[in-house]
């Protein structure tokens, strides 16, 4: 049975096992190819850019691909549909990198890495999900290498937040590269009563030259919400959502709790044939704690 619960800023916490440090244990909860803009569907807080299936892919092996022109006001998430589990192997994948490029003659786009984590080939649907949003700052110059850092102060707590940038700077012979490498969110108090949420962010500079870019912040309403089980400093936990429809988009998220900090490190999709031979599809999401107590939280996540 996959779970439904209401998005509340204060969920029920039940107390969960904690994994080793720098660890991830997952745990059940009943419950480069190229494409530009064309034809979209409609979705209730932004459009499906683009499907694409990737054919078999070996255990352990990659493929990047790329979405051309992307639209200034939107970021863009990836969400991937394993195929081909067996009846003792489960096919699992993992967008495992996401960068944008400004080329030469000017145009932008979004590159993203998937990668079979599985120990069987399989296959994958993928859909490049479009989020709408705003610009909100300019990252100025960064150096080949080099990362900065922000933070978008007191966002609503009822969204799940993609990132999403807009390089310049390419030269004629070099493109800008720049890529989002962390993100972090924090529940604080503002004043005597009122609590927010913050989020902080690193930009890193993944091309050869010196250049910036714009940062896109998207958002889309959370739909689901589940606890995370409170987490020791730099603790991680894994655990998944049953029964995902397998033509649906997921974007997952983390919510901590007042006074703590959390990473979402990490999210990935899995395909398992059941003992009773159904076939299921698993959103996987691990959450750490980034404080310097004990914490806990929420898993959040939406769907198109």
């Amino acid at each position: 049975m996959r779970r439904s619960l209401p998005v509340l800023l204060s969920a029920v916490l039940s107390t969960l096992a904690v994994v080793g440090l720098h660890s991830s244990a997952a745990m059940a909860r009943p419950a480069a190819a190229q494409a530009s803009p064309g034809q979209t569907a409609a979705a209730t807080s932004g459009t499906v850019a683009h499907t694409w299936f990737t054919g078999t892919l070996a255990a352990g092996a990659t493929r990047n691909a790329v979405w051309r022109n992307v639209l200034t006001d939107h970021a863009y998430h990836v969400s991937l549909s394993p195929v081909g589990a067996g009846t003792s192997n489960a096919c699992r994948f993992q967008v495992t990198r996401v960068w944008n490029e400004q080329r030469p003659e000017g145009n932008k786009d979004f590159w993203y890495t998937i990668q079979n984590i599985g120990s069987i080939a399989c296959a994958a649907n993928v859909i490049v999900y479009r989020i709408p949003g705003e610009i909100v700052r300019s990252t100025g110059g960064i150096a080949p290498g080099a990362t900065k850092q922000f933070a978008e102060i007191a966002i609503d707590d009822w969204k799940i937040y993609r990132l999403g940038l807009l390089p310049s700077g390419s030269t004629s012979s070099d493109p800008c590269k720049l890529e989002v490498t962390r993100v972090r969110y924090t529940h604080r108090f503002q004043g005597d009563v009122a609590t927010v949420f913050d989020l902080a962010y690193e930009v890193k500079n993944v091309g050869s030259i010196t250049c910036q870019g714009d940062v896109v912040l998207g958002s889309t309403p959370i739909e689901h919400s589940w606890s995370i089980g409170a987490l020791a400093p730099n603790w991680q936990r894994t655990e998944h959502w049953n029964n995902a429809p397998a033509a649906t988009a997921f974007v997952p998220g983390v919510q901590p709790s007042l006074g703590c900090e959390l990473e979402l490190t990490g999210s990935h999709d899995v395909q398992v044939i059941n003992s009773n031979g159904t076939v299921e599809r698993e959103v996987h999401l691990t959450a750490k704690n980034v404080d310097t107590k004990t914490c806990d939280g929420n898993y959040t996540l939406a769907s198109i």
